[in-house]
């Protein structure tokens, strides 16, 4: 009886210790950059967040960038969206969605975005070349 107690408590405890593995160290942490392609002396607005985190409001200089890092969870439904804002115009547009960019869209979990005054373009590392994603409104 106290062997299969022990199994069960080995069991229970493997399960827990491979669910927490996959959810933070083996899938590896994310990193996102918004970096501001507008031109010089304009600003970019961001403000960032997920269903869980609220990356606050920063104002970005030309050529700097906005970024942070994660986790995304074991169900792949992380997803940040930001407010993005310039001179004139201002819009809302999905970041980072785990199931879009969680595979081998971001080379080696880095996530690089320029945003441009035509438009919000991701780096693909892969081919060295920005892709447009979102135009502004």
């Amino acid at each position: 009886m106290g062997s299969s107690k022990s199994s069960n408590l080995l069991i229970v405890t493997s399960l827990f210790l491979a669910l927490s593995m996959m959810t933070t160290g083996v899938r590896g942490m994310y990193h996102v950059y918004v970096y501001n392609m507008l031109g010089e002396n304009e600003n970019l607005w961001v403000h960032c967040s997920s269903k869980d985190d609220d990356l606050g409001i920063h104002l970005v200089p030309y050529q700097g960038d906005f970024h942070w890092k994660f986790n995304i969870n074991i169900f792949r439904t992380t997803l940040f969206s930001c407010d993005l804002a310039k001179k004139t115009v201002s819009g809302h547009f999905v970041i980072f969605d785990a199931k879009r960019d969680g595979g081998h869209k971001c080379k080696d979990h880095q996530c690089i975005w320029h945003v441009k005054k035509d438009g919000i373009y991701f780096y693909n590392a892969y081919t060295m070349a920005d892709e447009l994603m979102f135009r502004w409104p």
